[in-house]
């Protein structure tokens, strides 16, 4: 099942969004901050569709999924690592320092 043209699927992403955003926009509604709410409804109907899509596209074994999934999340993180050291330098940070909250 391809869930990225499913228009249900993604009409349920767009109403999370709406209502997550909506949540965050307490300012904009001053004297009627109550309006702002429906982030528990968003981040609920969010996960219910990412873990739906998820389970969607595991139509294989789990085991190709999951070297799939390394296979695209790895690389940029070994590539972001690598740059990061090379820009700000791996001694630069003072570990005692951060510890010490």
């Amino acid at each position: 099942m391809d869930t990225r043209k499913d228009p249900g699927i993604n009409a349920l992403k767009a109403i999370a969004a709406i209502l997550i955003t909506n949540s965050h926009m307490g300012p904009l509604y001053d004297p009627y901050t109550s309006l702002a709410t429906g982030a528990a409804i968003g981040n609920s109907l969010f996960f219910f569709v990412s873990g739906f899509t998820l389970a969607a596209s595991c139509s294989r074994s789990f085991g190709d999924w999951y070297k799939r999934r390394l296979s695209r999340i790895l690389p940029p993180i070994f590539a972001w690592a690598v740059i990061s050291a090379l820009v700000w330098g791996g001694d630069s940070y003072d570990f005692r320092k951060m510890t010490a909250l």
